[in-house]
């Protein structure tokens, strides 16, 4: 029924949350859908609901209401009920009239982009070939973000301001966004517009644009999914001079001279605009791999089996192609904490596949500059402090000392001092730091076995007599989901408790290092000397420009 999404207000310095629906709500319904927004991020500091303009008093009504009131308090976990603002649009939808709406219709729009994975990314061993013949890494659909009915209108809605007066076709370049041209017709009808006969027809992008014939040309709307470079609209104009500049409307474009393509959403990297995660721009392969590599047509569904990588011979920076093929997870690590091939000087001669300086991103108040990071911890500490945290217990290694500082920080922001009492000093002194009421907060900088908090629970099981417990881990990096739902239940079931909370700030499965055995890179050299050919010199210096599965151990766990 709504779509939501954060926009924050930057004019106000305001989180905010926004809620789209262009239908009648109920009351319960509008509560659910903040509350279930709560329960996975921090709670906002207000609310836009937006809603055609036939149904805005109905919203007023609805925020407005003793029920309403009495339910926020709890849901939003505040006190003071967030301020609800009712923006009602007309027949010609959501314009960027202002900042703020304009701030709205860009982050929702990239947030659907970002939601339901509008980019399409090559594997190993293929790559794209568009509508236009170009070969590519990667390209944009946009039929992926057609999911949910109120997320498309909300595209819908972006659209109404370049609908033409007297509309009566509307030509889509795929089929796959004729549910934003009938999302239009639809909203038009709200409206009581004739424009709701209109006829939707698809011209199959590039493929039939010079065999069809484009009726009423001078009273259509164009739609095109998405654009890298602006070539089909300049066609569409050649083809058929009837259509004007402003009735070929792009969904999305990720491309330069944005400024010249008319658009709803520029994708391209913004610091303020988009955040601090980039768009890539997907570019034209090189000949050496679009020779080698399978060719997949971009609108087709086939999904290709994942193999070897086919390497570029033309001297491309090897950072620039490793991050496609890494984890959302190691793409945030991968030029800030990871160190390939790690010695630990404290452990004499074992080695580690991959340790994560934990210590070095926790130290930073802005988490390396990673926005995600960022994001999940405003979270992480949103659901670990609770009115009654009275104290912190922290493990004694460096990086859970630096993520407490963080998590103390947030506490100190609050106006709320919380005293924190190492792990160590809780077992030197237990009588003197046993606890009757409140609760207390765990931080730890990594989980792996989770043996090190097994301990601490059975400690605190003594030292806390509420059992209020709640635990935020920075890292958790276990061997499989198996090892991480035992560990988590563990911690709990040690408390016999059911309220106990176990959080983490970011987390990945790897395999588990055995100090005895080999690593991967020494099975891997003595692989290569069981061969008949002497074996390669191997610069383990050099390794981090590979992106093998050589994932090993992390650093504090």
């Amino acid at each position: 029924m709504f779509f939501s999404f954060r926009s924050d207000d930057a004019a106000n310095r305001q989180h905010r949350l926004v809620l789209f629906t262009t239908s009648a709500i109920e009351i319960d319904d509008l509560l659910d859908a903040v509350q279930e927004y709560c329960e996975c991020n921090s709670p906002p500091d207000g609310i836009d609901l937006i809603t055609p303009e036939p149904y805005a008093d109905a919203c007023r009504a609805a925020t407005t209401s003793e029920r309403f009131f009495a339910r926020m308090p709890a849901i939003s976990r505040q006190l003071n009920t967030p301020a609800v603002r009712i923006q009602g649009f007309g027949i010609g939808g959501l314009a960027r009239s202002n900042d703020r709406t304009s701030e709205i219709i860009q982050t929702g729009l990239v947030t659907l982009y970002r939601r339901h994975n509008g980019m399409i990314e090559a594997t190993a061993v293929h790559h794209y070939v568009k509508p236009s013949l170009r070969h590519c890494s990667a390209f944009l659909r946009t039929g992926n973000v057609m999911i949910n009915g109120p997320e498309i209108e909300f595209i819908a809605a972006c659209c109404l301001p370049f609908v033409p007066e007297l509309m009566s076709r509307i030509y889509c370049d795929t089929g796959a966004i004729h549910a934003i041209a009938y999302a239009i017709l639809r909203l038009l009808a709200l409206f009581g517009d004739d424009r709701t006969q209109s006829v939707v027809t698809s011209f199959g992008s590039y493929r039939l644009l010079k065999e069809l014939r484009f009726t009423d040309a001078s009273r259509a709307l164009v739609l095109i999914s998405a654009s890298t470079s602006g070539e089909l609209s300049k066609q569409l104009r050649e083809v058929e001079p009837r259509f004007r500049n402003p009735q070929i409307l792009t969904i999305y474009y990720l491309g330069d001279n944005a400024e010249n393509e008319n658009h709803i959403c520029d994708l391209l990297y913004h610091a303020e605009r988009n955040g601090d995660e980039l768009f890539k721009d997907p570019k034209l392969l090189c000949r050496c791999l679009s020779d080698v590599s399978r060719r997949i047509d971009s609108s087709s569904n086939t999904r290709p089996l994942p193999a070897r990588r086919s390497e570029c011979l033309c001297g491309t920076d090897s950072r620039d192609r490793c991050p496609s093929s890494l984890s959302r997870f190691l793409e945030h690590l991968w030029d800030n904490a990871l160190t390939p091939n790690y010695a630990d000087p404290h452990s004499g001669t074992s080695s580690k596949d991959l340790f994560v300086d934990l210590e070095r991103a926790f130290a930073d108040s802005a988490f390396l500059g990673v926005a995600r990071w960022r994001s999940r911890f405003e979270t992480l500490v949103a659901h670990a402090v609770s009115l009654d945290t009275r104290r912190i217990v922290c493990l004694d290694d460096p990086a859970s000392q630096h993520l407490t500082d963080r998590v103390r920080d947030y506490c100190v922001s609050l106006g709320k001092s919380v005293p924190v009492l190492s792990f160590g000093e809780l077992q030197q002194n237990l009588s003197d730091h046993t606890q009757i009421g409140g609760a207390t907060l765990v931080v730890a900088s990594a989980f792996a076995t989770g043996r090190q908090l097994l301990g601490v629970a059975q400690t605190l099981r003594y030292a806390q007599a509420t059992g209020a417990l709640n635990y935020a881990i920075g890292l958790v990096r276990p061997n499989d989901r198996e090892v991480l739902r035992d560990g988590a239940a563990s911690r709990t079931e040690t408390m016999a408790l059911t309220n106990t909370a176990f959080m983490s700030l970011i987390g990945s499965f790897f395999p588990s290092r055995r100090p005895d055995k080999e690593n991967s890179w020494q099975r891997e050299m003595k692989v290569l000397s069981d061969l008949d050919s002497p074996a390669p010199v191997l610069d383990l210096t050099a390794c981090r420009d590979r992106t093998g599965g050589f994932i090993g151990d992390s650093g504090s766990a």
